[in-house]
């Protein structure tokens, strides 16, 4: 039987092999030097008396060896990948680099480095001006920009609480100087003659009487030209301005992106699903306290270099980065350097509107306290296979998770502490 298992007259099974190479061992000791032919010899000759069984046996026999060395190439890959892994593994934790040397400066290995401000962001971007020693627009030109920045709304009630005045005025008048609208000259009939005459309705029973009466009405008449056009043009204006809301995060994360410290703003197209942003492009300022080279004091401005600046269209999220290279005004920087020389960040948004095709400008800043060192955002997209759909979840925008960056100190951090912090 052992010999039919090893040339193949029969199937193998697990551990046969072992017992037939002790087998053939022992016999070969008890057949040493008797000059008899070897067991295996015998047992090749018996196998290959008949035709048959020879051709079926080496058939066999080769299937069986192919068998055995296919098993053994698998463990002996599946050791090597084992072992390539955990290689990779315990390389990729020798290689970090816990310091970064360059320009002749060393930067660390470190995370969270400040914790997020309490003070509320909108209150610091509020903060007044004011021009001296010049002449600004004045009343007209504050008017103007309320009625094109106002909401629609409130215009139109404005504009409504207007004619209802200008019309209590001229009843007035035509009540004091009289001619309109009889003998009563009542104002409540002055009243309906004069909002007519606004609208143009003329009913026919009320109209003035007398030289006064025409005179207050020819002036009227222009007055009510004069509004009614420019009306027409706010009306127009606002509805034809593009309705798209967007969102910029509350703050500002820098922590390495392939091993460089980056600074990230993420912006988002909250109106995405149904109104896309086409030719859109981002800019990036710093404004700080320098000094010149008399020594004196001056606020300056950098324009920061971004990774991508520019894309063909926008319905979801942007994050807007800033590589913290040597070439960058903040390379080297700790966070209270930053804070100290009062720094500013802006960031502006263009694209053209896809329904209106008006051209779209957003723009925000942030404060040395709106930047977070050793942070990143949390990922804010979820994808669907089985439905085919992608969701960017909006209540992330602004979340943080501690992440490690270069920087020019080596702090200590204590995470229980960061963990424990509201967003």
């Amino acid at each position: 039987v052992q010999t039919q298992i090893q040339f193949g007259a029969l199937p193998p099974r697990r551990g046969d092999r072992g017992i037939l190479d002790k087998f053939l061992k022992r016999r070969k000791r008890e057949n040493a030097g008797s000059g008899h032919q070897s067991y295996r010899t015998i047992a090749m000759s018996h196998v290959a008396a008949t035709s048959s069984g020879a051709v079926a046996s080496d058939i066999n026999r080769r299937h069986f060896v192919q068998h055995r060395k296919s098993k053994n190439l698998q463990r002996q890959s599946s050791f090597s990948t084992k072992e390539r892994i955990y290689k990779e593994k315990r390389g990729r934790v020798k290689d970090v680099k816990k310091t970064y040397d360059c320009n002749g400066k060393t930067l660390y290995l470190v995370q969270g480095v400040n914790t997020r401000t309490t003070s509320s962001r909108e209150k610091r971007l509020n903060w007044d001006s004011k021009n001296l020693n010049v002449k600004d627009s004045g009343l007209t030109g504050r008017i103007f920009k309320h009625i094109l920045m106002g909401h629609l709304g409130v215009v139109l009630f404005e504009m409504t609480l207007y004619i209802f005045i200008v019309n209590v005025v001229f009843a007035l008048i035509f009540t004091l100087v009289g001619g309109c609208c009889d003998e009563t000259n009542n104002f409540w009939d002055n009243f309906n003659f004069s909002f007519q005459t606004f609208t143009t309705t003329g009913y026919g029973e009320l109209y003035p009487h007398g030289t006064a009466a025409n005179i207050i009405n020819f002036f009227q008449g222009i007055h009510n030209l004069i509004i009614t056009t420019i009306f027409a043009g706010v009306v127009f204006t606002k509805f034809i301005k593009p309705r798209w809301k967007f969102a910029f995060s509350d703050v500002i994360v820098v922590y390495n992106v392939r091993d460089v410290p980056t600074l990230c703003v993420r912006f988002g197209n909250i109106d995405g699903e149904f109104n896309n942003m086409h030719s859109v492009t981002a800019t990036m300022f710093l404004k700080r306290t320098e000094l010149d080279d008399q020594g004196k004091m001056f606020r300056a401005v950098h324009q920061l270099d971004l990774v991508i600046d520019s894309r063909f269209e926008l319905r979801d999220v942007w994050t807007i980065q800033h590589r913290i290279d040597p070439d960058s005004p903040l390379f080297y920087q700790t966070y209270d350097e930053i804070k100290e020389v009062k720094s500013m960040i802006y960031v502006t948004v263009m694209g053209v509107d896809a329904i209106t095709e008006e051209q779209l400008v957003k723009t925000t800043g942030y404060f040395a306290e709106d930047i977070e060192y050793g942070y990143k955002f949390m990922d804010q997209v979820k994808y669907f296979e089985d439905i085919n759909l992608t969701t960017f979840d909006y209540g992330a925008l602004s979340k943080t998770l501690p992440a490690p960056v270069f920087y020019p100190k080596d702090i200590q951090i204590d995470f229980k502490r960061i963990s424990s912090t509201k967003p």
